[in-house]
């Protein structure tokens, strides 16, 4: 009877406009991520094979969002975000359309592939600050802490579903169909989206200049010492996990002999914990201790790393990652109900700006830093060194100056003010 209560006020069933967000998000996200994975593919195994132009083609579509997500911020308060978000994925769509025209024409060449990987490098920041902030305005204020969670979860659903769908379309159908399909992948999305209650999603009037409130958007996270120490602690644990699937080949390759399946099987799983745990937190979300348990999930995330690289069985490979999967979605919730229950809705556009931009950044961070450490070590010395840091990020937690999470009652008033500011 509990669970069915509990069940019964999940913002999923409960909040259409929540339900038809998720959703939406996931369809647009699972579009990115196909899109990304099926155009690897095409440069390491296709007709016109050239894999070191892979590298230039993911720069190129992360580049913009170091500029373009704090750039944009400030109109996202203004806009609409459901047109925010609805305009984003058309034309990301419309980009995507061109693709694969090029590809059934055999004009595609790589300069026009960088070309539409930038475009939709500028696109993704509009459309996934809009999705962010649209979160707090599709759900009552006490279920919050519920969407926030589950809306953690929406990466690890897209990778699962994107990776899934690009390996058996390329399989079947050849590179053309799958192009084709991306592009419809972002015209369901869209139709989503169009669901969404227009009047639900307003943003600010915008009273001020562009500059002030780019300005204040910064000022927002630097002048509040507890915020920015929080934010600093999210993105040092970025830089660390943000190339954990890199890991699972190389450890697959070390200590399995280089079985191509384990790596889909042991990604796969790594995915499904951290899906399976962002749904059961979701039906019992809550703010309270959240630092002891972020610093909890930190330290039991970097446990299990160092215990990774002393392992060497295919079964113990398996319960690890899913247990990773799990601490990474804690740590994914934790964070995403402290940003949604702390930042007012009038801020939230600048505020996720600023929080990509810095991810943006981290994700190369992280990956130079595997490539430093495995110079000196084998794969195993990399996840011990990543497990200690996480180890001592735990710690680091517990001293860090604690942000004071507003009463819900208190929090929708303090909105529309300090979004205005």
């Amino acid at each position: 009877m509990f669970g069915a209560s509990l069940l019964a006020t999940h913002p999923l069933l409960e909040s259409r406009d929540f339900r038809v967000l998720f959703t939406g998000d996931v369809l647009v996200t699972v579009a990115e991520r196909y899109f990304v994975l099926t155009f690897s593919w095409w440069l390491l195994t296709g007709p016109a094979a050239d894999p070191p132009r892979l590298g230039l083609l993911l720069a190129l579509e992360s580049l913009p969002v170091l500029a373009v997500g704090v750039l944009i911020g400030p109109m996202l308060d203004r806009w609409n975000r459901k047109w925010s978000m609805l305009g984003s994925a058309l034309m990301q769509g419309f980009v995507v359309s061109a693709v694969a025209i090029l590809l059934v024409t055999h004009r595609l060449s790589f300069p026009l592939l960088c070309l539409a990987a930038m475009l939709l490098g500028c696109l993704i920041p509009v459309f996934e600050g809009a999705a962010n902030a649209a979160v707090s305005q599709a759900v009552m204020e006490s279920r919050l802490a519920a969407a926030a969670t589950m809306q953690s979860s929406t990466l690890e659903f897209s990778n699962i579903v994107a990776a899934t769908l690009s390996a058996t379309l390329l399989s079947g159908f050849g590179f053309r169909v799958a192009v084709v399909v991306s592009a419809l992948l972002y015209v369901t999305g869209a139709l989503f989206l169009l669901q969404l209650r227009t009047v639900a999603f307003t943003g600010n009037e915008g009273n001020h200049s562009y500059a002030s409130e780019l300005k204040a958007g910064l000022e927002y996270v630097t002048a509040r010492p507890a915020l920015a120490s929080f934010v600093g602690v999210y993105i040092l644990k970025m830089v660390i996990t943000t190339s954990l699937l890199i890991f699972i080949p190389m450890l697959v390759k070390s200590v399995l002999g280089g079985a191509v399946h384990w790596v889909a099987v042991l990604e796969t799983l790594f995915s499904l914990g951290a899906i399976l745990t962002a749904l059961a937190l979701s039906l019992n979300a809550t703010e309270n201790r959240l630092y002891p348990r972020y610093a909890c999930a930190l330290a039991l995330l970097g446990g299990l790393m160092m215990l990774l690289a002393t392992t060497a069985s295919p079964l113990a490979l398996a319960l690890n990652v899913i247990f990773m999967g799990a601490c990474v979605a804690w740590l994914l919730a934790s964070s995403n109900v402290l940003f949604h229950r702390t930042v007012p809705d009038g801020m939230k556009g600048r505020f996720f700006g600023i929080l990509d931009t810095l991810a943006a950044a981290a994700t190369p961070l992280g990956y130079a830093g595997v490539g430093i450490v495995s110079a000196i070590a084998n794969v195993q010395g990399v996840l011990a060194v990543n497990g200690i840091g996480l180890v001592l990020l735990a710690v680091l937690v517990l001293f860090i100056p604690r942000v004071a999470i507003r009463p819900i009652e208190a929090f929708a008033s303090e909105s529309l003010q300090e979004g205005r500011t």
